[in-house]
């Protein structure tokens, strides 16, 4: 597929692509939710050629482990071989097409294609093939030329490890930039590091991609869409309930006390991070390493640590969540209308039965596929592209907050060492957006 970058060919109805991006008046053109060809070329332009999260180390910790994981449309494994490197394959065997990879993870020391029987060693080398002295093949056949393909580029930060179909991508250093420091505090607020807990919670939802990608950096939306889960957990408190009181965490004082300090940052290459302060910091897992932290580093450090409410966009498929609950979510294109989301539960490793506890009923009781937080995102999630074919306005608006927002990296942000590209002091404020719809501009209508 070669699309034109900055003309598609759609006849009188479209636009260019960059006159459907509106920064200025930040507002961005509903047809960008809707259109298949301007999809087809997110796939190329977007989910080929930038980073894309895999797995984290701790899925695939042990020699000839193997994690099954997607580049966009593409399917591919994570595979340890027998030195312990990590490798990153193309799932599709070499000689047929067929998928090689048919678990999601697993341990082995080779692995067989169950169509013609073709198996390949953990440094994806053809080894054999069935009744393969009577092949009578082709002279130019070889073994050595039908090995797995591996993909052209595998990198790791802090145990978070990425790819790219695209061999000439800038290092994954170049592309996290300064959002580095909000995966360093994801890390570094566990003492002896982090690791995905056992399971997986994998849904579908009728809209586009580009809704996930926006909501989890929406602030503003909790107290209206949530409203029955902030009900529940004040009734909850008034019942006293034992059985969820170690569980609950009550977000309606992060709208109503206006003296608690939140904001956000955006990044380069479209990466972006929500906080706001705690208003019940008792009730979060490990509170009394918050309490550590805050003698070791000072109350500014402990509480980005562990005393703030943090979500992190790693542009354009991976959110790094610290809030109701800590989980990695993945998420990528099905089709213009369809997305596929992967939630993961993030642990402390050494943490206290206890802390464990709670850190999985907090998890339970907000997220995962029966969570009372996740479906009402996919409800509004399909309301919105059921309304973006509709006749009436054609722009999504997201202005709010406009006169807050700030070029000048705020003290919060200073005392973490980064340079944000824009900021805003309320993490209700929809600026946020301005870095995301602007790096999308920038892939789809580049080189």
């Amino acid at each position: 597929m070669n699309i034109a970058r900055d003309s598609l060919e759609f006849g009188s109805r479209y636009p260019r692509l960059s006159e459907l991006i509106d920064l200025e008046k930040m507002r961005v053109d509903r047809r960008v939710f809707t259109d298949p060809q301007i999809y087809q070329l997110e796939i190329e332009m977007i989910w080929e050629k930038t980073w894309l999260f895999l797995a984290h180390e701790s899925q695939v910790p042990n020699c000839f482990d193997y994690f099954r994981a997607y580049m966009g449309p593409h399917s591919v494994f994570l595979w340890r071989n027998a030195e312990g490197g990590l490798q990153c394959f193309a799932n599709v065997c070499a000689h047929r097409g067929a998928t090689i990879c048919n678990s999601m993870h697993g341990n082995a020391r080779s692995i067989s294609c169950e169509f013609h029987g073709w198996s390949y060693d953990s440094f994806g080398r053809l080894l054999a093939m069935p009744k393969e002295r009577d092949a009578a093949h082709h002279p130019d056949f070889s073994k050595e030329k039908f090995g797995l393909k591996s993909v052209p580029r595998l990198e790791n930060y802090r145990g978070f490890i990425f790819a790219s179909l695209n061999p000439s991508v800038p290092s994954l250093l170049d592309h996290l930039g300064d959002a580095k420091a909000m995966i360093d505090l994801f890390v570094d607020s566990a003492p002896h590091g982090i690791e995905i807990l056992p399971g997986a919670s994998t849904t579908r939802f009728k809209g586009n991609w580009k809704n996930q990608s926006e909501n989890s950096l929406d602030g503003w939306h909790a107290d209206v869409t949530h409203a029955s889960y902030m009900m529940t957990q004040k009734n909850r408190t008034k019942r006293k309930d034992q059985m969820f009181m170690d569980g609950s965490l009550d977000l309606s004082a992060m709208y109503q006390d206006k003296s608690m300090e939140s904001g956000f940052y955006n990044f380069k290459n479209g990466h972006a991070s929500l906080w706001s302060d705690w208003p019940n910091l008792e009730q979060r897992p490990n509170y009394a390493q918050f309490l550590e932290f805050k003698k070791l580093y000072g109350e500014e450090k402990a509480k980005w640590l562990s005393g703030r409410f943090r979500n992190l966009l790693v542009y354009p498929g991976i959110y790094l969540i610290d809030h109701l609950s800590t989980q990695i979510r993945v998420f990528r294109p099905l089709s213009v209308d369809e997305t596929e989301v992967t939630l993961y539960c993030v642990g402390h490793r050494g943490e206290s039965p206890q802390s464990r506890n709670v850190r999985l009923r907090q998890y339970e009781d907000c997220f995962n596929a029966g969570g009372m937080i996740t479906a009402d995102d996919y409800i509004e999630f399909e309301r919105c592209q059921a309304g973006y074919d509709n006749a009436g306005h054609q722009w999504n608006e997201f202005s709010r907050g406009f006169d807050r927002l700030q070029t000048e990296t705020d003290a919060h942000g200073k005392a973490l060492g980064i340079k944000a590209e824009l900021c805003g002091s309320q993490f209700e404020d929809e600026g946020i957006y301005i870095g995301l719809w602007k790096e999308w501009l920038r892939l789809m209508t580049s080189d």
